[in-house]
This record gives C-alpha cells, structure tokens and sequence, in this order.
C-alpha cells in the first residue's frame, strides 16, 4: 500500500472476542490522500466461511474523499481463531494493492481481559465536570458495569493460615 494514496483507520479490522453463534460488524474508513481520483477493485475477497458478507461504500473516491468497509462475520463459525484479508487494487494513480486483515476469536464465553467485539467501538465520551454521576466503567474497555471493576493486577494476600500443631487433635484428621 503506498501512503500517499489511501490510508485507513484502523489498520485491520480487528473484531477481538466474538461469542459463539453471534455474529458481529466491523467499520474500516479509507481516504483518498492523493491528490487524483482513484477508483478501488477487489481482487481478493475475505474467506466465505469467516465473513458472510463486505460491503464499500463507495469505489470511486476524489482528492481527500473517505469512504467506508464494512464487514460482516457468520454467526455460524465454530470457536477459536479466525483470519483472512480482503486484497484490493489502487486504480488512478498508478496500480496499487493493500489488504486489510480481518482477525478476532470465537469463544463460548467472555474473558474480562479482552471484550465482545466491542472494543473496536469508542468508549463512551467522560465527563467534564467534577461531578461524579455515581457510574462505574471497566478502566480497559470504556464500557459501563453494574459490578464494581475488579483489580487484576493487586496485591493479594495468601488465602492459608498456619495453625500450631499444639491446637490440633486427632479428631480434626478423621
């Protein structure tokens, strides 16, 4: 992919945990930064069996024009892994190609470590005055929680206990 022509935010599509038998969408902007039209082509689609179905909004874009890919994944896909990239040619300014990855895991349940798909929307926007609205948000991910969020990372104590044989009797064992 040559800068000059076209940049896209973000740089892959990157859909993170996706619960099993849901499926979910995922938003890429592009940009015409060349100072021609350009007209854009696939020449490699993604995986059928990974994305149901993609759609640009518009092929044909003028000097700073922005335009979208939208990917959409099967609801059928089995757990685990998944990758593929959607591969398209530059036509206008010279013949170019890039491919977007499109990346991100099947789970049967949510790790708090990494969120549904969600992550690749923005969190939502804080608050500019000095009032607390009483509302907890997940410090990784943006998103409101009901539960108050729970520190991974602190220190614990150990959960044993030593107890001097002295206060143990036989009974205690059985």
């Amino acid at each position: 992919m040559s800068e000059s022509v076209l940049k896209w935010n973000p740089d892959k599509a990157e859909f993170n945990q996706v619960l099993i038998g849901k499926g979910d969408k995922f938003k890429l902007e592009l940009q015409n930064t060349d100072s021609t039209d350009i007209r854009l082509e696939v020449v490699s689609e993604p995986d059928p069996q990974i994305v149901k179905k993609y759609k640009i909004k518009k092929d044909k874009l003028k000097p700073n024009q922005t335009t979208e890919i939208e990917f959409e994944l099967r609801e059928d896909l089995p757990p685990g892994v998944f990758k593929t990239t959607l591969t398209a040619q530059i036509e206008g300014s010279g013949s170019n190609r890039f491919s977007i990855p499109i990346t991100g895991t099947v789970v049967e349940k949510i790790s708090p470590e990494k969120p549904v798909a969600a992550s690749h929307k923005k969190p939502p926007a804080k608050k500019s005055s000095n009032v607390k609205s009483g509302k907890k948000f997940d410090p990784n991910t943006g998103i409101q929680v009901k539960k108050p969020v729970v520190n991974d990372r602190a220190e614990s104590k150990p959960a044993t206990q030593t107890i001097p044989l002295s206060t143990i009797d036989d009974s205690d064992l059985k």
